[in-house]
């Protein structure tokens, strides 16, 4: 097995050569574009000739259309304490619905889920993550990383994953409650 006489004795000779050139290009077409400058629109002659005046001293324009300041009409909605009351009430219908679903059952054969819900809340809002400055703390990252994990129970977690999992179609419907 002869080499052939005559073949490239230096491939990589050549990949350095192309790439040397791409970079010159690069180069050279990249500062040629940054040193073209927009050169601003001439001013006006009109606007030489006129007195200065401050802004401050000059009154805004008035405007030609008056607006409407009217009360607002409260009976139109429904009242504050009754639309809170249904909101509370969808939210009791959701979590007996789920009380009867086998899924929560296998859990806890006695589960209350609206307490459970409550429960899962004052856990969670009693010890908030910091939302600022975790990118300079490792501590803080971590503790937001684990922070569901670090306040909840085992069953607890299994509760969010499973009704997560099992009540996908319809979770979005009953989160817009």
């Amino acid at each position: 097995m002869n080499k052939k006489p005559g073949g490239r004795k230096f491939p990589w000779l050549i990949v350095a050569l192309v790439v040397c050139l791409s970079l010159a290009a690069g180069y050279f077409f990249g500062t040629k574009r940054a040193g073209k400058v927009v050169q601003p629109p001439p001013v006006e002659q009109t606007t030489a000739s006129k007195p200065a005046t401050s802004k401050t001293d000059s009154a805004p324009p008035l405007m030609q259309e008056k607006i409407h300041i009217g009360k607002i009409d409260e009976t139109s909605r429904f009242p504050r304490g009754d639309e809170c009351r249904r909101v509370q009430e969808d939210l009791k219908d959701f979590f007996e619905y789920l009380n009867k679903k086998p899924y929560v059952r296998q859990i806890d054969p006695e589960i209350d889920t609206y307490k459970w819900f409550n429960r899962i809340l004052t856990r969670l809002s009693s010890n908030l993550p910091v939302p600022a400055g975790e990118n300079l703390d490792p501590v803080a990252m971590a503790n937001h990383i684990f922070y569901f994990f670090r306040n909840l129970d085992a069953k607890e977690m299994r509760l969010i994953r499973d009704v997560m999992v099992n009540e996908e179609s319809t979770l979005e419907a009953n989160m817009d409650l």
